[in-house]
């Protein structure tokens, strides 16, 4: 009688270790990109509402600007970032700029990730 071979099958432990580790940390980072993506949309749709909401009827000053975009804040619970937006008046029309910067916390490095828009609501 011949012994036959037994082949190994699926994965020993340590593989399994080292691809929950893999796992883990795509994860992790994936986690900490997911909030922010999600609040620069929410910042688009805001953006996106002020100019809808001027092409139906035109606001006529900064002052007018800064409440529809306090009031989008306000329904969106992102009051915090009111200093975040800047109103002002132009030749061309009112300009509302949004700058801020969060920091992505990766497993090997800090980065900084900015998030600059600006639009033109023209009179």
């Amino acid at each position: 009688m011949h012994a036959m071979k037994k082949t190994q099958q699926g994965l020993s432990a340590i593989a399994l270790i080292v691809l929950l580790i893999v796992i883990g940390a795509v994860a992790y980072v994936g986690l900490q990109f997911i909030p922010h993506y999600m609040e620069s949309g929410t910042v688009d749709a805001i953006l996106t509402n002020v100019s809808e909401t001027h092409d139906g009827s035109p606001f006529k000053d900064p002052a007018a600007v800064t409440k529809a975009l306090e009031k989008q804040l306000n329904v969106n619970d992102m009051m915090d970032m009111k200093e975040s937006f800047k109103v002002e008046e132009n030749t061309d029309g009112l300009v509302v700029t949004v700058h801020y910067e969060r920091d992505l916390n990766l497993l090997y490095e800090t980065r900084v990730m900015p998030y600059d828009k600006q639009i033109l609501l023209r009179r």
